[in-house]
């Protein structure tokens, strides 16, 4: 097992190597393919909080190639102590972006809806924006 992950280490550091040194985007691709399941590892842990699994896993996929973009070989650290906290921090930047910060009821959320709906379509009717009686 060591040995198995001290390869991957290796094969991982010779694909940042020729991505950073060399600009090969070829080994950039190799190195996000050979990351996939940690990502969807990662991503995992957060489903069944109302988000797409999908969603997740792509929110993933872009933390890990902004951790390849950013990497820096010469700190000694490995990759993937780099890349974990990168991957997570892009899944939980989704939420925060498409989520509500507080927990809301439904009922509270459909009620927005509808209200931002009616706004709308009052704006568009009478070219005013509506007032709370209106509503």
């Amino acid at each position: 097992m060591l040995q198995e992950a001290s390869r991957r280490e290796r094969i991982d550091n010779d694909l940042l190597r020729r991505y950073h040194d060399d600009g090969d985007l070829l080994a950039r691709e190799q190195l996000a393919e050979r990351c996939v399941p940690l990502v969807r590892s990662i991503a995992r842990k957060y489903s069944g909080r109302g988000q797409d699994m999908d969603d997740l896993q792509q929110a993933g996929m872009l933390g890990l190639v902004k951790a390849i973009d950013r990497f820096d070989a010469s700190t000694g650290h490995r990759f993937i102590t780099f890349g974990v906290p990168n991957i997570q921090g892009e899944i939980r930047r989704h939420f925060r972006d498409r989520t509500w910060a507080v927990h809301v009821p439904r009922s509270v959320q459909e009620l927005d809806a509808k209200i931002q709906h009616t706004r709308k379509a009052v704006l568009e009717e009478t070219g005013v924006e509506a007032t709370p009686d209106d509503l």
